[in-house]
């Protein structure tokens, strides 16, 4: 009898955090005058602010997706809700009293020197996806958290420019104290570039009709049939819009990579559309694990098909598959495909 086993075959062990600081309209949730239901809504769920977004890399530093008109009362009470401890793997610049002096916290652009400890989250950079003030006016905010260290900012030159016209202060020109310390980087869709130590794929995505930057981190992607695919590559984006869903390369699908497998169903039933429906299930498959059990069993059987000159080759392996966190996958079950 073999000896059973356990092997990691693929295990990750992503640690990415993202945090929703914001998910409203661009005039936030409820607007201003409108009666709707969930402007008029009791549910503070529907209370929501522009949008933006804190994630946490595997190795724990933090990347900012647009930085809005909200961003100070967003990171009030996410530093609130996520307070600094010395046994959080969540980064946070300190400074502890008596460290310097009121001259010398005026020069780093703080009031006064702290007369009580000092933390903020340590951000290293900003990602923005487009030029809307609603996504770029609070830059200015980023006033207590980068005078610890310099924080980055990425965007298309054609959003960089715009910013550094209106908001240079921010990024060296006529500096004074107090002003935030930023850097502008500029970056070019689908070639990649490094912040806060992570791997970042800008990626082009439609915002209404003005082309606006996305960004892939991490290890997301689509897998679905041969079925949609097929599909995919003849049905356009959208309507005045050139380009099928379906792109050349290696990222296919909405600037994801996406898997075809034939072990993907095409013959589920939705309503009326009895046994030809495909999923289509995006996530990050560093969450799912992948192990198998003791070796791998190859058993030679040249007897069966020995009349035939051949030999019966028959291999068996105990193979097992978990999903980490359930929340880093969805699915689409009703895609007709015929």
């Amino acid at each position: 009898m073999k000896k059973s086993y356990l092997c990691a075959q693929h295990i990750s062990l992503s640690h990415m955090k993202l945090y929703f600081l914001g998910t409203g309209t661009s005039s936030g949730v409820p607007q201003m005058g409108c009666a709707c239901a969930v402007c008029t809504s009791s549910d503070p769920r529907d209370r929501r602010s522009r949008c933006s977004a804190l994630l946490e890399t595997d190795d724990h530093r933090l990347l900012l997706i647009d930085c809005g008109p909200d961003f100070r009362s967003q990171m009030l009470r996410f530093i609130a809700e996520h307070p600094h401890r010395p046994d959080s793997p969540l980064p946070y610049h300190e400074r502890r009293v008596a460290e310097m002096s009121d001259e010398q916290a005026r020069a780093a652009g703080l009031h006064e020197a702290p007369r009580t400890p000092y933390a903020v989250p340590a951000l290293e950079a900003v990602l923005l996806t487009h030029e809307h003030f609603d996504h770029v006016a609070g830059l200015d905010d980023l006033r207590p958290l980068s005078h610890f260290s310099p924080i980055e900012v990425w965007a298309e030159p054609n959003v960089a420019a715009p910013i550094l016209r209106h908001m240079g202060y921010c990024f060296g020109k006529d500096h004074y104290p107090g002003s935030p310390q930023l850097t502008m980087h500029e970056f070019s869709i689908d070639q990649s570039f490094t912040a806060a130590g992570a791997t970042v794929t800008p990626i082009r995505v439609m915002h209404g009709r003005l082309p606006i930057a996305g960004f892939r981190i991490g290890d997301l992607a689509y897998i679905t049939n041969a079925r949609v695919r097929g599909l995919l590559k003849t049905k356009l984006k959208a309507d005045g819009v050139s380009g099928y869903i379906w792109q050349d390369g290696a990222t296919p699908l909405n600037g994801y990579r996406c898997a075809v497998s034939n072990q993907i169903p095409s013959n589920l039933t939705k309503g009326t559309a009895a046994n030809k429906c495909s999923p289509l299930i995006f996530g990050n498959w560093s969450d799912l694990m992948i192990a198998h059990w003791g070796v791998l069993d190859v058993i030679v059987d040249p007897y069966t098909k020995s009349t035939t000159g051949a030999v019966r080759i028959t291999t068996l392996q105990d193979v097992d598959i978990a999903v980490r966190h359930v929340e880093s996958f969805a699915a689409i079950k009703d895609i007709v495909a015929a």
